[in-house]
């Protein structure tokens, strides 16, 4: 390709300086307009790296060839491992509004006090529990629990949210209103979840929709929603449902797992269902 390239210039080039078919003589040098002369000039300019680019190629180098093993594609590799389709994705990787199976929810009770708290907790537990939330100057009594029938894990919801900036002078304080102050209790330790803020959502809307425990392992999920966009109808959003709300489609779930008490993105294990060219047991 590179000597057809190199002789069609030089072809041009000959037809360019040479007149009718002869060498220029002088004459002809003038009556060469300028624009030929700045013809001339590039294509003289150009042929020396194409001659280096011709030698190039008559050198045989070309691309190294791609290992049959890593040219298998995504779909090659599902078809042959069906993990590899049905891989746990994260938090962040979902889209849209999920939703926790109704069998799997824990049911939830508003306690208060001390004597609220001993329904589901110990008394050891209970003073622990005060203790904390008196820790985040929470003075408020008043809790969610959720809890499910022999499962040891609870989650506890405090009626205050987490202080940002404390009150000074005629100034109040400034608090976190999207999340309340989380406590996870387990058969001997109580973790505040201190890092769900790290989970927010647009507008501070940002709620807890649901827990449960589906691998079954005590480590309960927290199914968060709130706002991840702002639906305006234009091309790059989804159509409107509701022309009412002005975030419509615009609504998220975050799945997060309580792990040695921190909130880390849930890791579904996908069961196949059906895949193409698979019989499935």
């Amino acid at each position: 390709m590179a000597d057809a390239v190199v002789e069609k210039l030089v072809a041009n080039l000959r037809s360019l300086v040479y007149v009718d078919g002869y060498p220029p003589s002088f004459g002809h040098h003038c009556r060469m307009d300028k624009n030929r002369l700045r013809i001339i000039v590039a294509v003289v300019l150009l042929v020396p790296g194409l001659l280096v680019l011709k030698a190039i190629f008559r050198r045989g180098d070309s691309v190294p060839a791609i290992p049959t093993e890593m040219a298998t594609t995504t779909s090659q590799a599902a078809m042959n491992n069906p993990s590899v389709l049905l891989a746990p994705t994260t938090a962040e990787e979902e889209q849209g509004m999920q939703f926790a199976p109704e069998a799997e929810k824990f049911a939830s009770d508003m306690v208060e006090g001390q004597a609220g708290l001993r329904k589901y907790l110990t008394a050891t537990q209970a003073k622990q529990v005060t203790a904390m939330l008196k820790g985040q100057h929470c003075d408020s009594q008043k809790m969610t629990v959720y809890y499910q029938q022999a499962v040891a894990e609870k989650l506890l919801v405090s009626d205050c949210n987490y202080e940002i900036e404390a009150a000074y002078g005629n100034t109040p304080a400034y608090y976190d209103i999207e999340y309340n102050i989380m406590l996870a209790v387990s058969k001997d330790q109580i973790h505040e979840l201190k890092n769900v803020r790290a989970y927010k959502f647009m507008y501070e809307s940002g709620s807890l929709a649901a827990v449960t425990n589906l691998n079954k392992n005590g480590r309960l999920q927290l199914w968060l929603d709130g706002t991840v966009c702002e639906n305006d109808n234009s091309q790059d959003m989804p159509a409107i449902a509701n022309l009412n709300d002005p975030v419509a489609e615009c609504e998220a779930t975050t799945i997060v797992e309580i792990i040695d008490g921190k909130l880390l993105p849930f890791k579904k294990k996908a069961l196949p269902e059906k895949l193409p060219g698979k019989a499935v047991n």
